[in-house]
């Protein structure tokens, strides 16, 4: 039932806060999906930092 209450709440808000943000997080992860240098640049920092080396991921559709 949460599920489906939190799947409700930003589905239904086109242009809420909450699905502006989860936009702009889809564009920049296409950005970094589609651009070597940017995700080379990615990889290289958290390398430099001393952090995991994490990737990112697209949202599934059936979640929004």
């Amino acid at each position: 039932m949460l599920n489906l209450a939190v799947k409700e709440g930003l589905t239904n808000k086109e242009d809420g806060p909450i699905s502006q943000l989860i936009a702009r997080i889809k564009k920049t992860v296409a950005h970094f999906k589609h651009s070597n240098k940017a995700f080379s640049e990615f990889k290289d920092i958290q390398e430099n930092e001393g952090l995991i080396c994490h990737t990112l991921l697209q949202v599934c559709n059936f979640l929004f």
